[in-house]
């Protein structure tokens, strides 16, 4: 679900694929969302999409939580 003429960060994932980036489960990813840890964007459908941007700056913020 990429869209050639928007950059990187603003490629929207959905809930699994961005369960994937994070290596959580998409019920996770759900719950991180419910406490807006991480924002979506809400299709007219229902349907969660995530910034590939927010996906990232999370997977660092975890990252260097490790540390």
């Amino acid at each position: 679900m990429h869209n050639p003429k928007s950059s990187d960060k603003e490629e929207l994932l959905t809930t699994t694929p961005a369960a994937r980036e994070l290596e959580v489960s998409s019920q996770r990813v759900i719950q991180l969302e419910q406490q807006g840890i991480l924002k979506a964007i809400r299709t007219a459908t229902g349907i969660r999409l995530f910034r590939r941007g927010d996906i990232e700056r999370l997977k660092r913020e975890r990252q260097e939580a490790k540390r």
